[in-house]
This record gives structure tokens, sequence and C-alpha cells, in this order.
């Protein structure tokens, strides 16, 4: 060939060359491909999205025709699979279909995409590579280890009880491809609802996203399997891999027993009730204990009592069956034996795997103090064949062991058609408990009434009696600061005076002094001498925080002094309050000849006794009255007339015999100074 020819080939090469690379760059430039699915670096099976999409901005106006997607094993880089997806629209850019892993093994490949367009079929290889693992294997060799703490191991059928606390449980895996991403160990809980925890891995294993890969990883948990339901238990492990979506291993199980207390169920029992002494003996406590899941022998229920403030003590029940796997346990008590007040009795019941219930308790009320019951009839007294008046029952049953009035019967049918001391029907109050209280009230009926005086502040005031019986005093109003006086004029009441200041202006007060022949049931017996019995009473408008400084003036004849061996200042008034007398502070007074005259200060009106004062001398009995047609001794508190024996002196006693003496004594010295003087 010679030179001329070899030029214009070389030339001719070289042209075209240049064309190809100028026309190859620039439908290069005009290709780009964006949103591959899968993307770079993931691990995929199943069935996935392949999809991408690819603009031509070339300006011949050519379209794709075709992408394809080819898939080469990274490990001998042979093509293993090609997927070409055709165009389907003019211009269409949205490439994509189904595609399932499953046809390809398992490890990494290249995706490659190769887009074909319509102007002479140019191919444009490896434009995009994408690097994906197919994972389509469950992680392998899931194996139960032994737990740290020694008391459990992969071996099933082991049993826990309530003590047991946190176990360990360990389990050791394998993914040979994408590696172990997190495992989950599933609790059925027995009967209860099921829940799962996720297992804490080895650190020594953490490498990022490819964890583990074709290696063995070690997981835990620690669980207190005293917080299970009792009875039979399957545990799960659930491994999962980085594949998306996640092979799931869940071939591995385990099963254990967890025995828990015992069941105990309060079958009949004394609970929320009130009882006394008299009805309170012989009661049951029935309770069912069993642990019927596992069926664990209940070995002893204990009934425990904290007899309110008393010492706690404890009763065995006993098996009534007599069996291994009882069921029914009980006690009978005589609960009257307890003190007063609230009782809780806690019932133990333990298994035969040291397993405890103590969490069934019973509670009752132990009342022994009867309510109390007034009768209060107003007025307090009434002229014949007038209107009788409203009597008024009051009961109560407060305090910290009693239990409240239940019942109140009281049904009053009063007649003013005869004239004396009239008693009503008896007021009756019942607790829960079944205690039983009453009492009587009183009123007058007389033939006429009578007015008497009295003090009755700046509003005025009237007052009316009875003869020996009572003295009552209204008021319009007190005004404050002023003192209030009820007088009582007959001696025979035993009062002749009550006085009271008030703390502010009160309307339509009124109090009343009666005589009493006895007093209600309700009310403790007097322990000492008694000269009267008497009930001061008050009306609603004298509330006990208005009135101050209340003094009572009573008097006391000299004879039943004498006839009961007693000193002037050997009285006092004593003021029934909380259940108790109380006796009041006393001063004597003047003494008129018939009656020692007192006075006594009160913090309230109730039931009063003007009695022997506690720790009274008595005087001797030669001090004492002296019978009828007697001349009257005097009294040891007076001067002795002139002539009589001084104190301590046997009295009528002679004074001549000292005198003599007293003669005998002057003349013996007279003689003794004459004969000196010879």
């Amino acid at each position: 060939m010679d030179k001329k020819k070899f030029g214009l080939m070389f030339s001719g090469v070289v042209l075209v060359f240049l064309a190809v690379l100028a026309v190859a760059s620039f439908l290069d430039r005009s290709v780009i491909i964006t949103g591959v699915n899968p993307a770079n670096f993931t691990n995929v099976s199943g069935n996935i999205n392949l999809s991408t999409t690819i603009a031509l901005n070339n300006s011949d106006g050519a379209h794709v025709v075709n992408v394809s997607f080819m898939w080469r094993l990274k490990s001998n880089n042979s093509l293993m699979f090609n997927e070409t997806l055709q165009n389907t629209t003019l211009n269409q850019t949205v490439f994509n279909t189904s595609f399932s892993t499953t046809s390809l093994p398992d490890g990494k490949y290249n995706i490659s995409i190769m887009v074909t367009n319509a102007t002479g079929a140019h191919l444009f290889l490896n434009h995009s590579a994408i690097n994906v693992t197919i994972d389509n294997t469950a992680p392998s060799n899931v194996t139960l280890l032994n737990s740290t703490k020694g008391l459990f191991n992969s071996t099933s059928g082991r049993k826990f009880n309530i003590s047991t606390g946190n176990i360990t449980f360990n389990v050791s895996v394998f993914d040979k491809t994408s590696g172990v991403n997190r495992t989950l160990f599933q609790f059925d809980n027995a009967s209860g609802n099921s829940f799962n925890l996720t297992g804490v891995s080895n650190a020594s294993n953490a490498a990022g996203a490819t964890y583990a890969i074709n290696s063995t990883s070690l997981w835990n948990i620690s669980y207190d399997v005293s917080k299970l339901r009792a009875g039979s238990h399957t545990l799960t492990i659930l491994v999962y891999d980085y594949a998306v979506p996640n092979n799931v291993n869940s071939t591995q199980t385990l099963t254990f027993t967890v025995n828990t207390a015992p069941n105990v169920t309060v079958i009949s029992s004394p609970q929320g009730g009130n009882y006394t002494a008299s009805n309170g003996g012989g009661l049951l406590f029935n309770v069912s204990a069993q642990n019927s899941t596992t069926f664990t022998t209940v070995k002893d229920v204990i009934f425990q009592f904290d007899n309110a403030t008393g010492n706690d003590f404890n009763v065995t029940a006993s098996n009534p069956l007599n069996r291994t796997y009882a069921k029914y346990w009980n006690i009978t008590y005589n609960v009257s034996k307890l003190v007063a007040g609230n009782h809780t009795v806690t019932v133990f019941a333990n298994d035969t795997n040291a397993n405890l219930n103590n969490t069934i308790t019973v509670t009752f009320v132990i009342d022994k103090t009867a309510p109390t019951a007034s009768v209060s009839c107003t007025p307090s007294s009434v002229q014949k064949s007038a209107a009788a008046p409203t009597c008024t029952c009051t009961t109560s049953d407060s305090g910290e062991n009693q239990t409240g009035v239940k019942t109140t019967t009281f049904s009053p049918s009063l007649s003013t058609a005869t004239v004396g001391t009239i008693t009503t029907q008896s007021c009756t109050a019942v607790d829960y408990a079944g205690n039983e209280g009453s009492a009587t009230g009183t009123f007058t009926v007389t033939a006429a009434t009578s007015s008497g005086g009295g003090a009755g502040g700046s509003g005025g005031g009237s007052s009316s009696s009875a003869a020996g019986q009572f003295a009552k005093t209204v008021w319009t109003s007190i005004l404050t600061g002023e003192t209030a006086t009820v007088a009582v004029e007959n001696g025979e009441v035993g009062i002749s005076e009550i006085s009271f200041d008030v703390t502010k202006t009160i309307y339509g007060a009124w109090v009343s002094v009666n005589k009493k022949d006895s007093f209600p049931s309700s009310v403790v017996a007097f322990a000492g001498k008694e000269y009267k019995k008497l009930e001061i009473s008050k009306g609603p408008a004298l509330k006990e925080d208005t009135f101050e400084n209340a003094k009572v003036k009573f008097k006391v004849l000299k004879t039943w002094l004498a006839e009961n061996q007693l000193e002037k200042g050997g009285v006092a008034l004593f003021h029934y309050e909380d259940s108790k007398w109380s006796q009041l502070s006393t001063a004597v007074g003047e003494d008129d000849g018939t009656y020692v005259h007192y006075t006594a200060e009160t913090p309230g009106f109730s039931y009063f006794v003007i009695g022997e004062r506690e720790g009274a001398a008595q005087l001797p009995e030669s001090e004492t009255a002296p019978s009828e047609g007697e001349a009257p001794t005097a009294a040891p508190s007076e001067a002795a007339p002139t002539g009589e024996a001084p104190a301590g002196e046997p009295a009528g006693a002679p004074a001549w015999p000292w005198a003599l003496v007293a003669l005998v004594v002057i003349g013996v010295a007279v003689a003794l100074y004459l004969m000196k003087r010879k």
C-alpha cells in the first residue's frame, strides 16, 4: 500500500473514532438516572420493587426503548440474572416491576443498569452500579445456654417459686449473610397476657450494619420470674437478621413452671360486722386456700388476730378433709373474748415451696358499750288537764369503740289527769352491735301555777315553780355581760339559786331546776351519801359557749349532817358528765341555824347530786344529833360557857380541889420564910 492510501485510511479511522466519541459524549451527558430501587448497600429478601427513573435531555427527541437490570454475583463476577423492562408509552421515564429475590442464591450482588434509546439502539453499560445483599435465609444455630445465675439451663421442665427472683436467659445465634439484627424473648405468661422482651447483645460483637456476619453472637435477658402467672410457661426465641423484610428464626422454645403463692378466697367470715359480748360467740372463719394452677400442696393456713389495742395472736386453721390438696380451711372463734375496738384478721397461707400469701384480711368491730339515752320534757311542769308537754328522747353511741345508734324506740303517751310527778315511757336505743340502753323522763302536773321572782336580764324574765319539785325562769333577753339568776325559794329542792354570765346577747333562754327521785338507768350510781338528786336543764338558745361563771347555791339541813356524821365541810356538789360523777369546787357559807349554805362552780348543766364530799371525815358518835326529847349539845366549833371544862378535860369536873392544893403550897412557902428569919 502506498503512502497516500495509508494516509487516507488512517485519517478516516481517526475521524470515525472522534465522531463516535463526540456522539457518545453528547448522548452520555443527556442520560439522567434517579430513584433506583433497591438502594445501594441494602439487604433484601423475598419480593422487592425493582425500579428506576430515566430522563433523556438530548435535542433529537429520542426516547428510552428499554431498561435492563443486570445482577452479577460479586464472588465470581458471573451474570446471574438480567431483568429488561420495555417502554410501554411514548416518553416513558419510570420503569418498575416486582422481582423475587428467591430466584437468586444468597450473597452480595452488583446491579448494573443499561439504557437503550430510540436513535440507533445505543447501549449505555454500567452507567449506575448498585451493591446489594440478597439474604433469604433465617439465622441458624439458635441455642439456649446455661443461666449465669446457675438456677436455670436449656433443659425444659424447671420449676420456680415466688422467691426465685431474677433469672438470666442466654442464647447464641448465627447468620451467614446479613448478620443478626435483634432477638426477642416471647413469654406466653401461662394463662395471662403474653409479652416480649428485647435481648441485649454481647458488646464484643458490635460491627455496625454488618453485625456478626458469618459468626456466632450472644444475646440475653434477665427477668424476675416471680412476676409471671402461676402455671406452665413456654418461652419462644425470635431471631431477626438485617434483610428487608427480616428473616426470622422462631424454632427454639423452652418450657418451665412457676409456682406462686396459694390463692386465698374468703368463703364465710364476720367481715364488716359489729359484735358485742352477747352475740360474738363461736363465729366461723372459713377460707379457700389452694394453688389451683399448679396444685402445689398448701402446708398450713394461719389466722392472725391483731386484737385491736391488745396483743396479737395466731390461730392455726384445720384441714377439715385431711387431704393433700385441701381447699377449705377454717376456725371457729368466740370474738367476744377480744378487746373492744376495730379488728383486722390476716390470713397467712403457705405452700410446700415456701410461697406465702398474706394479702387477705377480714375486718370487724367489737362494741361492748351500750348507747346512752335521756328524756327531757318541755315544759317540765303543766297544769292539771292541760296539754301534755313535748318529751324528747336523745340518744348517743359515739366513741372510739362504739358502732353508733341503729334504732331508737320512744312513743310517749302522756296524761295530765293526775297531780304529781309523771314518768314517761322508756326511750330505748340499740347500737349496731346489739347493745341496748334506755332512760325515762319526768314532768310535773300541778293544780295551779304560782309565779316567782328572778333576775331576768335587761329584757325581763318570768319564773314558775312547784312546791318542793321544780323552779324555772324564762328570759325575753339577756344582754352581753349581764348576770342571769334563777331563784328557788323552797328548801325541799335543795338549790336556792343559780347564776351565770352571758358572753353575748341571748333571746328566749330558759333554765329549770328539777328535784329527782331517781336517775335514768344509764346514769352511773353515786358512790357516797346523797342529800338531793337534781337536774338542771336549759333551753336550746343557751348554748355551752354562750355562758360562763355558772354558780349553784344550795343548802343542807343541819339535822341531815348530824344524822350522817358529817361536818359542815363534808358536803359538795357533784356534776354528771362523760359517764361519771365529778366533784365541783364547793365553798361553805353561812349557818342560819337550820341550814348550812354552800356555793359551787359548775362548767355546765345536767344531773347533779348534793352529797358527801370525797374523803370527808366522820364525826364521833358523841357528836351526832341527840335523840328526840334530849337537850342538844354544843357544836365543837362553838366556845364553851363559863365554868365548863376546857377542851381535853372531862366535862363536869369540879374546880375546888385545885384551889385547895394552891393554898397548901402558899402556906408551906410562908412557914419556911419565917423559920429562916429566926
